[in-house]
């Protein structure tokens, strides 16, 4: 049985990680293009979305560590990454990014494919 704290965990653990995708995408949006190695470290040093991605994205793997600890891969991982999936095509509109009637239909399979794993019958 999942307690509610675990509940908890597994949503900010997905969201988190979502997060830290969202931070890499506006760190990558930023970085002057054609780019090189050492400008791009030291643009990293200066940039708040890198060190965003690095909490955000570092505080989800950690909650994760916790989570399993107590139950199954299989249920952690799926229902993080139904939860960052979620985040992540929300965060696909904030940029300014357009979705296919393909890939929409892509969301609403893999969500029903999520709910089917998670059942128990």
């Amino acid at each position: 049985m999942i307690t509610p704290l675990q509940i908890v965990l597994i949503v900010v653990s997905g969201v988190a990680i979502a997060g830290g995708q969202g931070c890499l995408t506006a760190y990558a949006k930023e970085l002057p293009w054609p780019f090189h190695v050492g400008q791009m470290m030291l643009y990293s040093l200066t940039a708040w979305t890198f060190y965003g991605f690095i909490v955000l994205y570092g505080s989800g793997i950690v909650a994760m560590i916790f989570l399993l600890r107590s139950l199954p891969l299989a249920q952690v991982s799926v229902s993080i990454l139904a939860i960052t999936f979620l985040c992540t095509t929300a965060l696909t509109f904030w940029f300014g990014d357009h979705l296919s009637m393909r890939q929409l239909m892509g969301i609403i399979l893999v969500l029903a494919g999520v709910a089917l794993l998670q059942s128990k019958v």
